[in-house]
């Protein structure tokens, strides 16, 4: 009998990340960012979707819980919510 290899599909949502600001105002934001993005992202195309540094410092990612939960351990994180969209009834 043949075993069929097991596909796990990642749900990858987009959530908005608030962080710390970086400790040195000479710090590339984006890469200061990338720092909170799971090693496993490192060889992939960035997830990042936005960068925020007027309001508050963070960014928006395609990411999923689990990343989002190792992202939590990361001195300088703060917090992250998924992304929606909502739509105004006239």
């Amino acid at each position: 009998m043949a075993v069929m290899p097991l596909l796990l599909v990642c749900i990858l949502l987009p959530y908005i990340v608030r962080v710390d600001p970086p400790p040195s105002s000479s710090d590339d934001l984006f890469s200061y960012y990338q720092r909170f993005l799971p090693k496993t992202t490192a060889d992939e195309e960035s997830r990042i979707i936005h960068a925020y540094d007027i309001i508050f410092k963070g960014f928006a990612a395609r990411l999923s819980p689990e990343e989002v939960k190792a992202m939590e351990k990361i001195p300088g994180f703060i917090s992250a919510e998924v992304s929606v969209v909502a739509y105004l009834a006239r």
